[in-house]
């Protein structure tokens, strides 16, 4: 039972305890877990970069995950017309149920358990609380074990940080300024070693995901690179 890159860091963006998206990446996660989305269907080899715009391949997702189908339909559809930046503002708009569809997807997994309150017999509030403690279903866990060195680095999770970087996420999760330094330190190191073993696929999906990580950014809070200019 994997997870994708998009519920990953669903699950990285809840907080432990309050079982809500956490505060720095509310205004974030959204375009976020569309950028994720991108990605996992790059590194599933569904869709591919041409002349700066997203283009469709031959294969196409299982019809099981609407979401990476119904995308990558739409790519197929308007091959060529739509740069990264504008496929990320485009479903941003119409993919409105997304994280919602995602959590429920967790809920059913037994990932997650939602709570639901009212207030005053009007608004309802759900909640969601983190039931497994297994390394591969806490992202965010694994995460920090990576960057302490306790957990080997990979391309999956070297992707991740960069995601949880530019949703937010890591401003909760590294919130002391020493904790935040180290931590880009640390992952800076980890993708030196990377690139320097990876091979040119890796290298080519690490660039798709550092243009979606550029393109989820908010304005006036560009992304700032993880990249580590490595000799070759």
């Amino acid at each position: 039972m994997n997870l994708s890159l998009a519920e990953s860091l669903l699950i990285s963006a809840l907080h432990d305890e309050e079982g809500m998206v956490m505060e720095q990446a509310v205004s974030h996660i959204k375009k976020g877990l569309i950028g994720a989305l991108l990605i996992d269907l790059r590194m599933g080899g569904f869709i591919d970069v041409e002349n700066d715009t997203l283009i469709a391949l031959e294969s196409a997702p299982q019809e099981s995950k609407p979401y990476t189908h119904f995308v990558w339909n739409n790519i197929r559809e308007h091959k060529g017309e739509k740069s990264i930046t504008d496929w990320v503002e485009h479903l941003n708009t119409i993919l409105t149920d997304h994280k919602s569809d995602l959590l429920n997807r967790l809920v059913d997994r037994k990932l997650l358990e939602k709570e639901t309150n009212t207030v005053l017999w009007i608004f309802t509030q759900h909640f969601y609380n983190k039931l497994e403690d297994d390394l591969a279903f806490r992202p965010e866990r694994r995460i920090q074990q990576m960057l302490e060195g306790i957990e080997p680095s990979n391309l999956y999770d070297l992707i991740l940080y960069q995601l949880m970087e530019c949703s937010g996420v890591n401003k909760d999760l590294f919130s002391e300024p020493q904790a935040a330094f180290i931590a880009d330190q640390h992952f800076e190191e980890l993708m030196t070693t990377f690139l320097q073993i990876c091979d040119s696929s890796d290298r080519e999906i690490l660039t798709f995901a550092e243009m979606i990580c550029q393109s989820i950014s908010s304005p006036g809070e560009a992304y700032v690179s993880q990249w580590v200019a490595v000799e070759a």
